[in-house]
Order: structure tokens, then C-alpha cells, then sequence
């Protein structure tokens, strides 16, 4: 399978406050020194309330070609990789180097994700993916057997441990479909993540979690 996307997480507490002005900067900055991509910011509503829910973005920003898109709100912040035009699947080095910039990002910002996870989202063509899942997820007599089957999606989390430190991974099976080749898919979600009962400065290691999910997107 190939990997389409790259997402990464920052999770925060959103009692405690945040430069989006910053932020946006040294995003901006680290996407053009890696992907040499230039973000615009897309924020739609202007100047966002101070009483706004916090789950109504405060920065939306993307390349030209949307490729790589970053969304933040007051609980958390998403930047999402897709493979670009000229790439067989999303560069895995290119993205681990973008999220040790934003690591260094926060702390520059003095703003301390509570918790963080990378997910993965995998590709292959398929003329019957929910079929595939169902074959080697599902008990078949339990759903009465193939026919007529629509679709299927299975998704499950296994706890693990690297380095003392212990993660998430969850993991999706699910039917897609790809728009520009007009040609169905299984896409696999590989979600790799810190617990979120544990705070992630006290808790856990960059570098650690970086490995953790190498380790998995690799396994799955």
C-alpha cells in the first residue's frame, strides 16, 4: 500500500493561550524550508471572536495547489500532507522533519501540546475493498456471507509500549475512492498516539513517538 496523506495532530489545553500570529509564521516558514511550498492563510470569517466557540478555526492555511493544508482552533492543531503531483506516495522523511520543526515550533511558543498523534493513510486499488475487509476482518457467517454486501469498515485501537512510553494505534479499514482515476480503494488508517489520560510534556519524547509511528506505518 502506498501512503496518500500524512496527518499530525497537536492536541491543547485551551485554558491556556496560544499566538496564532506565531504560529502561523513559523509554520509557514518550516513548510517552505522542507516542501518549499508557500501557505496563504484561507481564514474565512475575518476576526474570530474572543468568546467564539473553540472548535471554530483561528487559522486556516494552504498551498496553492492544497496539497498541504493546516487547520488551528483553541483545542487543537492539524497540518495535512498529501502525496504531491510528482511523488509515487507522501515523503515519510520530508514529514518526520516537518514535525520536529513544529515540535520546536511550540516551544518556541511556549505553548506545550497535551497530547499528540501522526496518522498515516494508506492506499491500494481495489474493485471490491469492502469485500477484501470483509474476507480477512469479519466473521462471514456472522454477516450472512458476501452477498449483497454494500460495504465494510473495521477499525479497533492496540495499546503498545516503546521505550517505557505507551501509545495508541488505532487502526481503520475502510472502503474509499479515488476521484482523479475515478477508481475504487482500501485505505488503511494508521493513527499513532499519546495517551490522552497522560500529558505529553511530562510523559513522553519527541523522538520516541516519531519512532513509534515509523514503527507502524511500516508494520501496517
Amino acid at each position: 500500500m502506498k501512503i496518500s496523506q500524512l496527518q499530525l495532530a497537536f492536541f491543547y489545553d485551551v485554558n491556556t493561550p496560544i499566538d496564532f500570529d506565531g504560529l502561523s509564521y513559523f509554520a509557514r516558514l518550516g513548510i517552505k524550508n522542507i516542501y518549499d511550498r508557500n501557505l496563504t492563510n484561507n481564514q474565512m470569517l475575518g476576526i474570530v471572536p474572543k468568546d467564539a466557540p473553540p472548535e471554530i478555526p483561528r487559522l486556516q492555511l494552504s498551498s496553492e495547489d492544497n496539497k498541504i493544508r493546516m487547520l488551528s482552533t483553541l483545542q487543537r492543531s492539524d497540518l495535512f500532507v498529501d502525496r504531491l503531483f510528482e511523488e509515487d506516495q507522501t515523503n515519510l522523511d520530508s514529514f518526520t522533519k516537518i514535525f520536529d520543526s513544529f515540535i520546536n515550533v511550540h516551544a518556541q511558543l511556549n505553548k506545550q501540546p497535551v497530547r499528540i498523534g501522526l496518522v498515516a493513510y494508506k492506499t491500494e486499488y481495489d474493485d471490491y475493498p469492502g469485500v477484501t475487509i470483509a474476507k480477512k476482518y469479519l466473521n462471514l457467517v456472522n454477516i450472512g456471507g458476501l452477498d449483497n454486501l454494500a460495504d465494510a469498515n473495521v477499525m479497533f485501537n492496540k495499546r503498545f509500549e516503546m521505550n517505557g512510553q505507551t501509545f495508541n494505534c488505532h487502526l481503520i479499514h475502510m472502503a474509499g475512492f479515488d476521484q482523479d482515476k475515478q477508481k475504487h480503494l482500501l485505505l488503511r488508517q494508521v493513527d499513532v498516539s499519546t495517551d490522552e489520560s497522560r500529558n505529553f510534556a511530562a510523559s513522553y519524547t519527541p523522538d520516541i513517538l516519531k519512532k513509534a509511528f515509523l514503527t507502524k506505518v511500516a508494520e501496517f
